[in-house]
């Protein structure tokens, strides 16, 4: 959170963490139904994730695979991505607006999106995990969002 208000200040622009409804739209491409982003076929996933299986254990730099339909890269693999809503174990009661959901959750915030340590099932677009705030682990990273 740091960075994100010291990019915002640097810039004049607001960056902050997706909510989870946005995280999910953008892996999504949108409303499409794949199992990973950028693709449902377990044939052609090493072509848009780094996963356990062809990684080689590392993370990679971003934009080496392939993008997902709306040109984001990495959404499924690579590092597992902080959100800014709090976890809860299911969507019952989440904003239908997609805005951040925080009332009422554990003190654990999402994480989307599997890593590079990973089997293709953590990567699914559907999996969802979580972790403390204060949680620092080789596998979690985050991308930003900018309102516009």
């Amino acid at each position: 959170m740091a960075y994100i208000d010291w990019l915002s200040q640097q810039t004049g622009k607001r960056y902050r963490l997706p909510s989870e409804a946005e995280w999910e739209y953008a892996a999504r491409s949108g409303e499409k139904d794949e199992k990973w982003a950028g693709t449902s076929s377990l044939t052609e996933l090493d072509a848009y994730a780094w996963y356990g299986q062809n990684s080689s254990q590392r993370t990679h730099p971003v934009g080496s695979k392939k993008p997902n339909d709306l040109g984001l890269y990495d959404m499924s693999g690579n590092v597992w991505e902080w959100v800014q809503d709090f976890w809860h174990e299911s969507y019952e009661g989440a904003p239908a607006d997609g805005s951040v959901w925080e009332e009422g959750g554990n003190e654990g915030h999402v994480v989307r999106g599997g890593s590079w340590r990973d089997w293709p099932d953590y990567l699914r677009l559907a999996h969802r995990y979580w972790g403390k705030p204060d949680f620092r682990y080789f596998v979690i990273g985050f991308r930003v969002a900018r309102d516009i």
